[in-house]
């Protein structure tokens, strides 16, 4: 390629006596220095104002200046706002408009459908085939892909956390700021209908919601104590396999599983979700469509409500689901990395080449790729 790649850094860097003392902090100033090595100039700009950042940036002769932070903790959305680059990229950190006109937002057709572009202030680019999501779970976590006995740490975990060993388990580990009233209802009335020897996985976070959905869930006729299981959360090394032990997984329909859902599936667990019409709650179906498990995409609460009861009361088809799951998990798009970047550039360039046409300002809002 005869691109040069330059990395700004928005963040402050950890000194190394900081991160001697985390581990976490040790595990960021590895992945900064990985980074370093891999591009042709990392450069901070923590320090400066945005005039100043942006100046920066226009001074280095930037084409396409990428956004992965959107209004996550520590973005810089301002530095974009004076549009210091011809081509400025909103991709993946915000799975949502950021209601700036100074962007492309890099998505699919199942995430972002064009018939939903009025949503959007930004042109949508939109990558087909392979889905506008990847994860590096096939680099970070390939041991999933052995044929390995559960370990004792993984066994040990689960007793501390009070898994069942037996019964089904169905789980969301999504922060709980996720759900809402509807989905709720609907969880508790799969677990109405399923009664006896099954579990409901819960991620305790923020663990101010418990209290008030154990309540919510006893005015609908389930126990919390009986059959819904709040944890913490356990260590990055183990945290796919503890995951594995689940049997079916269900989605937020308000705000997906985007991270979540990748660790579930790379779990071999089935994930069930029933899109609405933002990007937030399409993310879901867009990575079931790109790795070839689209019967898992409900349409309808009544739909999603079923699929999870047939899988539930079927052994067998909740076999040979957890079975397909895992059989395709290394021929998932997601996880194809190298194709996926040149995808990326491929799109990347075509927008530099429409912005030097003069094609910038043309009444279009969706392209396809």
């Amino acid at each position: 390629t005869n691109m040069e790649v330059f990395a700004y850094a928005i963040n402050q860097e950890h000194s190394q006596k900081a991160a001697t003392s985390s581990s976490a902090k040790m595990e960021d100033l590895n992945w900064r220095n990985k980074i370093a090595s891999s591009v042709h100039r990392l450069q901070s700009i923590s320090d400066l104002e945005e005039e100043s950042a942006a100046q920066t940036i226009v001074r280095d002769k930037i084409h396409i200046l990428v956004d992965m932070m959107g209004y996550t903790r520590g973005n810089r959305k301002g530095v974009f706002a004076f549009q210091p680059a011809p081509v400025q990229v909103a991709f993946k950190g915000y799975m949502s408009t950021s209601g700036a006109k100074h962007f492309h937002l890099i998505s699919d057709r199942v995430a972002t459908p064009p018939e939903f572009a009025s949503q959007y202030s930004e042109r949508l680019s939109l990558i087909s085939g392979l889905g506008c999501f990847i994860s590096g779970h096939a680099v970070n976590h390939n041991n999933l892909l052995l044929p390995t006995k559960q370990d004792e740490q993984v066994k040990r975990t689960l007793v501390e956390l009070g898994v069942p060993m037996s019964g089904i388990v169905m789980c969301c580990f999504n922060g709980l700021y996720k759900l809402d009233a509807n989905v709720w209802t609907l969880w508790m009335h799969i677990l109405q209908r399923a009664r006896g020897n099954t579990t409901l996985w819960l991620l305790n976070d923020p663990k101010e919601a418990q209290n008030h959905l154990c309540r919510e869930a006893s005015v609908r006729g389930v126990s919390c104590t009986d059959q819904i299981l709040f944890s913490d959360r356990v260590p990055f090394e183990i945290h796919i396999q503890v995951k594995s032990r689940c049997d079916v997984a269900l989605d937020t329909p308000v705000y997906n599983s985007h991270g979540t859902a990748a660790d579930i599936m790379w779990a071999g667990v089935p994930l069930i979700t029933l899109p609405e019409s933002t990007m937030a709650a399409r993310v879901a179906a867009s990575i079931l469509m790109a790795c070839n498990l689209s019967e898992f995409i409900t349409r309808s609460p009544q739909e999603y409500v079923n699929l999870v009861h047939h899988l539930h009361s079927s052994q067998s088809l909740l076999r040979k689901s957890s079975e397909k799951v895992h059989r395709l998990r290394p021929t998932w798009p997601l996880h194809d990395l190298r194709r996926w970047a040149r995808n990326f550039q491929l799109a990347s360039r075509n927008l530099l080449n429409l912005f030097f046409a003069g094609e910038s300002e043309r009444d279009w809002n969706v392209i396809n790729f």
